[in-house]
């Protein structure tokens, strides 16, 4: 489809002029059939702004990785849950016009459930990338297994597709969230505002060890939390797109 069949909301010129972008939904049409059946959602970014990057798994959804048996039952037997505050510090975020992009290791079958839990508490809906997972070939158990060189390359792709946006990167650190987001920091300066990584449960790793992966950037450029009520109540980092976007007025 050219760029001149798409809807007038979606052109250049209407995205230029806003903030927070808008989105459409794609059919898929059956040849021998003229009803439509909806497939998903495109989403159009303006190319200046702020976007959050995001793993899922113990960052928005408690699955508790670190704990195998309550994984299990975390993705397969329980409903799923939202970690606490989360939505509210997102969805704060999506108002101040941030757009939204989600790169987990997640297995992609896990896609409708995880949209659906967006849908139900409200999370900005955005781009999902998650793992190939093919259930044939692996163990069950390698599901959440750390994408360690996956993922960065997913992220430069994000990074790439929009080089005149800032992004905020959000994870935790039950897998290697911390050094991904510190490396692409360290390469991509001009292009990350800000790191959080929640601190789970069951990892042993002190604040100060954490600390350590960081070395190097500025401490203003990162922070570690583990309750998300500390940034809601905090307007540094509740209104950390705001405050981005007026930086990169001046």
């Amino acid at each position: 489809m050219h760029e001149s069949e798409l809807p007038q909301e979606v052109s250049t010129e209407a995205l230029a002029a806003s903030d927070h972008g808008t989105t459409l939904q794609v059919f898929s049409m059956d040849s021998r059939s003229t009803s439509g059946s909806m497939i998903g959602t495109m989403h159009f970014i303006p190319e200046v702004g702020v976007s959050v990057i995001s793993d899922i798994d113990d960052t928005i959804k408690n699955t508790e990785v670190l704990k195998r048996d309550e994984m299990l039952r975390n993705t397969f037997l329980r409903e799923f849950k939202v970690v606490k505050g989360m939505d509210k510090l997102f969805s704060s975020w999506a108002t101040q016009g941030a757009a939204f992009h989600y790169v987990s290791s997640s297995p992609w079958q896990l896609q409708p459930e995880l949209h659906a839990l967006f849908q139900t508490h409200g999370l900005p809906q955005g781009s999902y990338h998650l793992r190939h997972f093919d259930i044939r070939g692996r163990k069950i158990l390698n599901l959440f297994s750390s994408s360690t060189k996956s993922k960065p390359r997913t992220i430069e792709m994000i990074m790439d597709s929009f080089p005149r946006r800032k992004f905020v990167l959000v994870g935790d650190s039950a897998e290697k969230d911390p050094e991904i987001y510190a490396a692409i920091a360290r390469s991509r300066p001009e292009q990350v505002l800000h790191i959080y990584i929640r601190r789970v449960d069951g990892d042993m790793r002190n604040a100060e060890t954490l600390a350590e992966v960081f070395q190097g950037l500025p401490l203003e450029s990162w922070t570690l939390f583990r309750n998300v009520s500390d940034l809601l109540s905090n307007p540094r980092h509740a209104e950390v797109v705001s405050e981005c976007s007026m930086d990169m007025l001046v």
